[in-house]
């Protein structure tokens, strides 16, 4: 994957971070971080891929949370906030 890409998904999951706590007061924190891990290498699909990736990140448990768990987690409390928020809806 070029760097490019990488860079352009670090720089989406920040923005959706940011806006979990700007617009909703949830910041992602570091409990919820370890609750992805643990869903993510409990639930994978793969354990090779998973594996793979971890090894890609040095098996640095705070890098694989900044960048596998981060981007996991903000789409999917964002969609979840998002989709209940009657300022984006209307009532």
């Amino acid at each position: 994957m070029p760097d490019s890409v990488v860079q352009a998904k670090v720089v989406d999951s920040l923005r959706k971070s940011n806006a979990l706590e700007a617009y909703w007061r949830r910041p992602i924190t570091g409990k919820q971080l370890q609750a992805e891990m643990t869903r993510m290498a409990r639930g994978t699909r793969d354990p090779a891929m998973l594996r793979e990736l971890y090894q890609a990140l040095r098996n640095d448990p705070e890098l694989i949370a900044e960048t596998l768990a981060r981007q996991t987690l903000a789409e999917r409390l964002i969609r979840n906030w998002y989709a209940s928020d009657d300022r984006f809806h209307g009532s």
